[in-house]
């Protein structure tokens, strides 16, 4: 049984502050017969009902990542890396032992992983029954419940350990030599060295997960969020797992719907303004809002001027109905040409089946995004993100204007629906332009032709 921080220590000097690496205990087995024992007789007197773990992969990307390693952690600075896949490593365990052991101690055990919807997809590629468990939780929806800070989904565990716990974990960098950043990744790493990184970041989710729950249930938010919340991570796993089956009927008739809509909120913008203008134009709304309608400016763009994005008009909604009818055109005409529109472009041209990712990390939402091959294998080319829902809309009173509480959903189509060939072509073409556009011309020391931004000098 290998002492994770000892052998780390020996190729590598603990920095101060990194000190809190002596009082923990981390440990490596280098047989499955050694796991057992861990597990069973070593960990078999801690009363523990949650299990932090942690996976060491060789991918982002759940389809394809191999597991290199397994993180546990029962309780606070007590944890152990389990190898399984690392390239030269002789004592690598076998991932069908290590599983069939795992499941037997952890039957009883609710798993806790920051960033359940990478980590469970992974596991369950990898042949693990998660039903097996009695739970699966996610430290990061902890942090989102507990308004850690604005960048909870943006920001990894490391950050958030540093901002929950006030503990700076090891950095990848401080583990083992920079070129394997861009190669391979921990796959290419001795577990001697890396196997205390990997394991801090199983009982680090553990710490996060106790010490917010704690703070949430004092700040009186309800488990019900808590419950759901882990669930629906559940529900995307197997959407994007299955794929979706896209409806197209729906889809067009949303469309219709919202081309409806946007006609009528077009012509009440005109009716306020008094005159007709390009709403899609920053100068020509500035000039009406700011300009003709007095309504006072309270956000400036970098070069001084009005500012009309989403931001500066909710600020001045409350001095003209105007204000928030444009911002609510806007929103619906990006949903249908943004959105809607290539969802039904998808359906007809590569069919019902789309492949969506949910991707937790790059949007503090969360959402479903696109992922690499396009056309021809499976993944939708646009990021499913924030298509505004009915709740979004009640700022807008849309009531006043469709005679419906919620958007699209109580929306008729018309008599006789329009044509959106035309609408889907043009997208054709602006799709079609982008991909075959030059490069710009380099021009001087590093300035892009076109561009308004200086080379450093």
């Amino acid at each position: 049984m290998i002492d994770l921080v000892d052998s780390f220590k020996t190729k590598h000097v603990l920095p101060e502050d990194l000190a809190w690496m002596d009082r923990v205990t981390y440990r490596m087995p280098e047989s499955v017969e050694e796991l057992r024992d861990l597990l069973f007789e070593e960990w078999g007197s801690i009363d523990c009902i949650r299990l932090g773990a942690d996976t060491e992969t060789d991918s982002l990307n759940v389809r394809k990542a191999r597991v290199v390693g397994i993180s546990l952690s029962p309780i606070d600075a007590v944890a152990c890396y389990i190898p399984i896949d690392h390239e030269g490593y002789e004592a690598n365990l076998p991932l069908e032992e290590v599983r069939e052991v795992l499941v037997e101690y952890a039957r009883e055990k609710i798993l806790v992983f920051y960033n359940k919807a990478y980590d469970a997809s992974v596991w369950a590629h990898s042949g693990f029954d998660l039903s097996a468990f009695k739970g699966v939780e996610d430290a990061m929806v902890a942090t989102y419940l507990s308004n850690v800070s604005d960048k909870s989904f943006t920001e990894g565990l490391k950050a958030i350990t540093k901002r929950v716990l006030g503990i700076r974990m090891l950095e990848f960098s401080e583990t083992v030599d920079a070129s394997l950043m861009d190669a391979g990744g921990f796959a290419k790493t001795d577990p001697l060295e890396s196997g205390a990184y990997a394991a801090a970041d199983a009982d680090m989710a553990l710490r996060v997960l106790w010490e917010l729950e704690e703070y949430w249930r004092k700040d009186g938010k309800p488990t019900i969020i808590w419950t759901i919340e882990n669930e629906v991570i559940d529900v995307l796993r197997h959407m994007e797992t299955n794929t979706v089956r896209l409806d197209e009927p729906l889809i067009e008739f949303y469309i219709q719907g919202a081309l409806n809509d946007l006609d009528v909120r077009e012509a009440l913008i005109y009716d306020l303004a008094g005159e007709e203008f390009d709403i899609e134009s920053p100068q020509q709304v500035a000039k009406i809002v700011f300009g003709k309608l007095k309504v006072k400016s309270l956000l400036k763009t970098p070069k001084g001027k009005q500012a009309t994005g989403k931001k500066a008009l909710e600020l001045v909604a409350d001095q003209h109905p105007v204000v928030s009818q444009i911002e609510a055109y806007r929103i619906i005409k990006k949903n249908v040409h943004g959105y809607l529109m290539k969802l039904l472009m998808w359906c007809q041209d590569e069919g019902p089946e789309a492949r969506f990712h949910f991707n937790s990390i790059l949007a503090p939402s969360g959402r479903l995004s696109s992922d690499s091959g396009g056309p021809g294998a499976g993944y939708t080319p646009m990021n499913i993100q924030n298509i505004t829902s009915a709740e979004s809309f009640k700022v807008y009173e849309m009531q006043e204007i469709t005679n419906a509480p919620e958007f699209l959903a109580h929306l008729e189509l018309p008599d006789g629906s329009r044509d959106l060939t035309e609408h889907l072509d043009h997208i054709r073409q602006t799709q079609k332009k982008r991909r075959t556009r030059k490069p710009p011309v380099r021009k001087g020391k590093g300035d892009l032709k076109g561009s308004k931004v200086l080379a450093e000098k």
